[in-house]
């Protein structure tokens, strides 16, 4: 979507410009929890999924989050400048995808990434396989 903004709106001189955070020390996955509050319910399919994601998650940023002041500077540096690029990967996690995009193909990616966020086993979720037609 962004890229799309980037090409529709720059004749109307506006830039367009995307900030990548990885983990920084906000309270954004607080408040995320309690926006996604359902889907830790016990009767949601994603529940096991959901707190899965939330240990990944709370145990990832403990190790690599990074003062928030960087991202506040990186948006005054981009809004300054004259002619900035387009994407701005911050953090370690965000700097890393972004060079595995460059390098991995993207299926390769999306297995790294679904065995990384995959739900727990014995957790509910899709039950038939690759070129399998639900029963109706």
């Amino acid at each position: 979507l962004s890229e799309a903004w980037r090409h529709e709106l720059a004749p109307f001189g506006v830039r367009v410009v995307v900030l990548q955070p990885g983990a920084y020390r906000t309270d954004i996955f607080g408040r995320n929890r309690r926006v996604a509050a359902n889907a830790h319910d016990e009767a949601s399919p994603y529940a096991a999924w959901a707190r899965s994601l939330d240990e990944l998650a709370t145990e990832r940023v403990q190790q690599v989050a990074r003062d928030p002041q960087e991202v506040a500077d990186r948006i005054c540096a981009v809004l300054e400048a004259s002619d900035p690029r387009f994407r701005h990967p911050m953090g370690v996690g965000a700097m890393s995808r972004t060079l595995l995009k460059r390098l991995a193909p993207f299926g390769l990616l999306q297995r790294a990434i679904a065995r990384i966020t995959s739900a727990p086993s014995g957790s509910p979720g899709c039950t038939h396989t690759k070129n399998q037609v639900p029963a109706k």
